[in-house]
């Protein structure tokens, strides 16, 4: 999506000035694709409730490999240019409510935010990847035919690759469970810390809280269920 995305976003003015178009070309379409990116993105985020998240990548990506088929064997002129970036601008930000909605499915949304970030990191390496490699072959070339058809094999193998994926929460193990009075328990020596706490115990679940009881100093003062979260 990255590679995509910032490629065609970058090169196009560049694209269209190498074709022999006017300047005007590059920028009308530009506007074109995010005018329909908005609708796209809209539409994609309401294909999740009656079409399998997966198809509809899959659907997107093989729509964005046809686009830039169209690039590739379609004259160059302003209505072709601007009519294929509206077209492609429909699948342009569609594929991020779909994605983020299979990343909910797998694992849940207490670690969204996280999970997501790690998503995203990608597009960015993917988007790095389209600017630079556009403008590299672009130089050894002197045209951009060669991004074309690698913009195209990759919309066939993102295809490919989430056209199989099941889409189920990821099984994790349960957490053990204990009767009550049966629990672990972890003993803390305080002596062992080289703090003045003598007669100490800490009794601790996963995911519930420490219970701490003892006696601090030489006296009687009792550490009474201090706790803290663990």
């Amino acid at each position: 999506c990255g590679f995509h995305v910032s490629f065609y976003s970058v090169h196009l003015p560049a694209y269209v000035q190498d074709q022999g178009l006017d300047p005007w070309v590059g920028v009308w379409a530009l506007m074109a694709v995010g005018i329909a990116n908005i609708v796209g993105t809209w539409v994609a985020g309401q294909s999740g409730k009656f079409v399998q998240k997966r198809v509809a990548l899959a659907v997107l990506y093989m729509c964005r490999s046809a686009l830039f088929l169209c690039i590739l064997y379609f004259p160059a002129t302003p209505a072709t240019v601007i009519v294929i970036s509206a077209l492609l601008g429909l699948f342009w930000l569609s594929t991020i409510p779909l994605t983020s909605g299979m990343v909910a499915t797998f694992f849940g949304t207490g670690w969204m935010s996280m999970l997501f970030g790690f998503v995203f990191f990608s597009h960015q390496v993917g988007s790095f990847l389209g600017v630079w490699l556009g403008g590299r072959l672009f130089d050894l070339t002197q045209s951009y035919q060669a991004m074309w058809w690698i913009s195209v094999a990759l919309g066939v193998c993102a295809a490919l690759l989430n056209w199989p994926i099941k889409e189920r929460a990821v099984g994790r193990p349960a957490a053990p469970t204990h009767p009550i009075g049966e629990r672990p328990a972890i003993a803390w020596d305080g002596a062992a810390s080289g703090r003045a706490f003598h007669d100490v115990s800490i009794r601790a679940h996963p995911g519930e809280v420490v219970a701490v009881f003892g006696k601090l100093g030489s006296g009687a003062a009792e550490v009474g269920e201090t706790a803290f979260g663990i």
